[in-house]
């Protein structure tokens, strides 16, 4: 018989990979970011519906509410948009690299 407390471990075990899996993701972000130029770029409304569209799809098929992990990719993508703001307003007041002569 499994205890309450066997159950929590496996819960803990199952959030700490979905938090490796968030800094993996995060990591990705930040390498995107070094190809955005500016704030249409960073927000990209079509990517944004697309990702909103297909998570809804695999969270359906996964037995999910879809709602609940539109919610979540919402708040994630939100946080990110912010972040990828910070790089590029970082790498726009950064001196630009002068030619060696």
């Amino acid at each position: 018989m499994t205890t309450l407390a066997d159950l929590r471990t496996k819960i803990d075990d199952v959030d700490q990979r979905i938090i490796a899996l968030l800094s993996e993701r995060a990591g990705y972000v930040r390498e995107v970011g070094q190809h955005k130029k500016s704030d249409s770029d960073i927000v990209a409304s079509d990517r944004q519906q697309q990702v909103y569209l297909t998570r809804r799809q695999w969270a359906e098929a996964a037995g999910l509410d879809p709602d609940f992990v539109e919610r979540l990719y919402r708040m994630m993508i939100a946080h990110f948009i912010e972040l990828q703001r910070q790089q590029l307003q970082s790498n726009e007041s950064s001196p630009a690299p002068t030619a060696e002569r």
